[in-house]
């Protein structure tokens, strides 16, 4: 009798970031249901501007995902067009078309406006609260 060898199903590398986003979703998930606090790190990198700042292992799984142009056509505009808010082309593109200054300021003004909002709803029951009084 002929011994056969197994079968070695060989997946794509897109399959593969799909799963290891999966499992970073499903691990914050789980942080989350146990009530660990985030650090002011993992807040800031979960909140804002989403979708561009997720946690790491998620944001490179995306960006892994994304063709180079997704990401190319931030520095196009800017060559283009200059910053977004300033105008200014005599200065290096930071990042979302936007210049060092101006990239800057929208971090600490979204950082502040989320520290407000969170200190605002101080208090106030969590959805999950919510719903155990309706039911």
């Amino acid at each position: 009798m002929k011994k056969t060898k197994p079968i070695e199903i060989v997946r794509s590398k897109e399959e593969q970031l799909i799963d290891r986003l999966a499992d970073a979703v499903s691990q914050k998930l789980t942080d989350r249901q146990a009530n660990r606090p985030e650090t002011d790190e993992e807040l800031s990198e979960s909140v804002l501007l989403q979708p561009w700042m997720l946690p790491r292992p998620i944001a490179a799984s995306i960006r892994n995902l994304l063709p180079i142009t997704h990401w190319q056509k931030w520095a196009d505009v800017y060559e283009e067009y200059g910053c977004f808010k300033c105008g200014r082309k005599d200065v290096p593109h930071q990042s979302l078309g936007l210049c060092m200054g101006c990239y800057g300021m929208l971090m600490s003004r979204s950082k502040a406006a989320i520290v407000k909002g969170v200190e605002e709803k101080k208090g106030q029951p969590s959805v999950s609260e919510m719903r155990a009084q309706l039911t």
